[in-house]
This record gives C-alpha cells, structure tokens and sequence, in this order.
C-alpha cells in the first residue's frame, strides 16, 4: 500500500473534519486558553491550569442535583461535596499532569498557546500519544516484560467491560 492510499485509510474526512474543528477554531483555543492564563502572560503555568480547573470542577459538582449523587467511597458510603469534589480533581489532575507535561515542547513549566492546543487534543501531539501508550502499556503489562500481549489487552478489556455493565465506572 502506498503512502497516499495509507493516508486515506487512517485519515478519512471525518478526521479532517475533527481537526479542524479543535485546531482551527483559533478564537475558540484562544478564549480558553486566556480563561486559564490568569496572570495574561501568554504562558499557562501547571499551577494556574490545576487552579482554574479546580474552580471550574467545583463550579460543575456545585450546580449538580445534590440528591442525585452518584459517586461513593469504597465503604458505599455517599461521598461529600468536597470528597466528591476531590476524588474527581484526583483522577483528572493526574491525566492532566502528564499530558501538560507531555506538551511542553520547550521544557519551560509552561503552555503557549500552540502548546496548549496540543494539551487539549493530544491526538495531534505524537510525543503525547507515544507517553500515553507507554503509560498504558505500563498500566496493561500484568508480567512486567514492558509488552502488552493480546492476553493482557483481552483481560483488561473484558474487566473493563464488566465493570461498565455492572455500573462501577
């Protein structure tokens, strides 16, 4: 198969469609990205992303139906506001952390605008989407030889799978 023909197997219009929908909407990255950029300075530092995004979690779960919650700790017991609240920025700080990391293409600590588009599609960052499957492997890799075999993929997706069905996200 040539590379044109490789080309149009794994980039078909919808992918296009897709980038440039995320990538160029530059008004709408730029809005967002100056939402997070507290001090104006062009550079998204890790502590004013985890800030904002921490205000804007609590902002979220607050206008949420407090009687419909959904989220327990591992006792069954209904979390709090702010258990709920923490237990949510745990999960995604640490998913962020890497991928803001990851994106960082100059090694500053910080996001430039096109850094940051990257940030938030890392399926156009490939150093992203290399650290992420490195991270996953890692995750999937039950025997430890730094490779994920069918049997590790097939188990991992199945208990996925069951979880899913039984409700256990």
């Amino acid at each position: 198969m040539n590379i044109r023909k490789k080309f149009e197997y794994i980039s078909p219009p919808q992918m296009e469609e897709h980038y440039t929908e995320a990538i160029g909407d530059e008004e709408e990255n730029s809005r967002v990205f100056d939402d997070f950029d507290k001090n104006k300075d062009s550079k998204l530092t890790w502590e004013e992303y985890s800030g904002r995004l921490r205000e804007h979690v609590r902002e979220l779960i607050r206008t949420d139906n407090v009687e419909e919650r959904d989220r327990f700790d591992e006792n069954g017991k209904p979390l709090s506001l702010e258990e709920e609240i923490e237990k949510t920025l745990e999960t995604t700080f640490e998913r962020d952390k890497k991928r803001f990391d990851y994106s960082d293409g100059d090694g500053d600590d910080s996001l430039t605008p096109d850094e940051f588009i990257y940030f938030s599609h890392p399926e156009y960052n490939l150093r992203a989407v290399y650290g992420l499957a490195a991270d996953l492997i890692k995750v999937l890799d039950e025997d430890g030889d730094n490779q994920l075999k069918d049997e590790e993929f097939v188990k991992y997706y199945k208990d996925h799978m069951e979880r899913m069905s039984s409700g256990n996200q």
